[in-house]
């Protein structure tokens, strides 16, 4: 029997391989899922723009950062996108159509999060975010791929529900690309 297999070090490949798949699982069987009707008051809907700002309390005159989902939802199926962007605007994180991709079950989301500003591979991220209202509670739960550094994307927060989406040019954007690949 392999020893090397047992040690950390021989294991370490092996949960982001397993994450890997299961999260490029999760997104495959929902994307080709059959979509239900819209949700309903017990599985609430994602759709629109979730947005938490970032600020230097020691700092008032630099602008604020943030992250931002545009998120639409058909059925249990999720798509979208993100923006990122430090304090100072010094790293912005501006995701391609479609960089966040997955399902909804109940209250929860779980999604992949693409991010490729460090590298044109970029990093996946596992997220899971719990609708609470106009709120979702968001956090990254693994680095998939990619080393996980030079990113703008939150790993812990509150994210607010921004009013009027139909008039939310990049998310009316993250919608019509996300309609293409349901259809």
């Amino acid at each position: 029997m392999n020893q090397r297999c047992h040690t950390p070090r021989g294991r370490r490949w092996l949960r982001p391989v397993l994450l890997g798949l299961a999260a490029a699982g999760l997104s495959a069987s929902a994307l080709a899922a059959e979509p239900k009707a819209t949700p309903t008051a017990s599985a609430p809907d994602f759709s629109g723009t979730w947005r938490v700002e970032w600020c230097d309390k020691a700092r008032p005159q630099a602008d604020c950062g943030g992250f931002t989902v545009f998120l639409f939802q058909k059925g249990e199926r999720l798509c979208g996108n993100h923006h990122g962007a430090t304090v100072n605007l010094s790293r912005l994180d501006d995701g391609e159509p479609r960089s966040i991709v997955g399902a909804v079950t109940g209250r929860k989301a779980v999604m992949t999060v693409h991010s490729t500003r460090a590298s044109e591979a970029g990093t996946l991220f596992l997220a899971v975010a719990e609708h609470q209202g106009r709120a979702l509670q968001w956090r990254v739960v693994d680095t998939v791929t990619g080393d996980g550094t030079d990113h703008v994307v939150a790993q812990k927060a509150t994210l607010r529900r921004e009013a009027n989406d139909e008039r939310n040019e990049a998310w009316q954007a993250a919608r019509d690309a996300c309609r293409k690949s349901f259809d």
